[in-house]
């Protein structure tokens, strides 16, 4: 029950990220929007650029969510060297994704994935740290960071 117990609230830091970070995107988008906001929304002011702005920095933690739990999780759960194990996670889940990379580009056939197409216009494919890789969303993340602090 314990463990149950520290995973939980390990899960909690990046989740409460999420939240921040869809207030912010949320505020960004309302902002943007020119029926409400009138014609300082327009696409191509000032008003509209500055947003544009925030919103594109709001997005960095659900386009990069993955790292933010391999990277928090063993902050949170590491009993000991909790330093070590966050960069041993993290170098850990990147290799991951360099072989899965690897694999996608001298085996396309294995996963039925088209790299040429682009990743962008590819489903199931998503860029993790500027690697074009498997979309494991966070479970992948997960396990690897369960792995590195078990």
């Amino acid at each position: 029950m314990n463990a149950i117990k520290r995973f939980g609230s390990a899960m909690v830091v990046p989740v409460l990220l999420f939240a921040f970070f869809g207030i912010v995107v949320g505020l960004a988008t309302l902002c943007k929007n020119s029926a409400i906001m009138g014609e300082m929304a327009v696409e191509g002011t000032m008003w509209y650029k500055v947003w544009s702005l925030i919103e594109s920095g709001g997005w960095t933690i659900f386009n990069h969510m993955e790292l933010a739990f391999v990277i928090g999780l063993p902050i949170s759960l590491a009993k000991k060297a909790q330093a070590r194990a966050t960069l041993a996670a993290l170098m850990i889940y990147l290799v991951f994704n360099n072989y899965i990379h690897a694999i996608l580009t001298l085996w396309p056939s294995t996963f039925g994935v088209d790299l040429s197409q682009g990743v962008e216009n590819v489903a199931g494919v998503k860029e993790i740290a500027g690697i074009p890789t498997l979309d494991t969303s966070i479970i992948g993340a997960v396990m690897i960071s369960g792995i590195v602090i078990w």
